[in-house]
């Protein structure tokens, strides 16, 4: 990313921000005093629970396999044999994650085109990341490389 594009996604945060705060000024008296019922309550949690999905992308990174136990439970098992990265490399890029996978980016009011933006601008991070931290992370092998 060079200084121009960083200029102007700096230039579309504030904007987003500033918009941000108009808008939860406007609506502060009205949500205040507002009385939601139990099922909206829990949709609302139910869609603001970010948890699930980052353990998706957790067990997903440790290559972790669904198998049901003798009492016929989901558990999940490790196959350290099929697992690119190592443990410091799971955590350093679900740490990266948490950054743009939060609950303040899922109620904010993105248009369209600065999700896309904030997508290629994360996902150009996360090479770069992976790229220059390959051997800390446990991609040692050609082939854990080419994946």
């Amino acid at each position: 990313m060079n200084q121009e594009e960083y200029n102007q996604f700096m230039q579309m945060q504030t904007k987003v921000a500033q918009s941000e705060l108009n808008s939860t000024k406007m609506n502060q008296a009205v949500t205040l005093f507002s009385n939601q019922d139990d099922a909206s309550q829990n949709l609302i949690q139910f869609q603001l629970d970010i948890e699930k999905s980052l353990l998706r992308i957790e067990r997903l990174l440790r290559k972790q396999v669904p198998k049901r136990d003798n009492h016929g439970n989901l558990i999940y098992v490790d196959c350290p044999e099929n697992q690119l990265f190592n443990e410091y490399g799971i955590n350093e890029i679900l740490n990266l994650l948490s950054w743009y996978v939060n609950k303040e980016v899922i109620l904010s009011n993105y248009s369209d085109e600065q999700i896309d933006l904030i997508m290629f601008q994360f996902s150009e991070e996360l090479i770069d990341f992976i790229f220059t931290n390959m051997e800390k992370f446990g991609l040692d092998t050609p082939d854990k490389k080419k994946h």
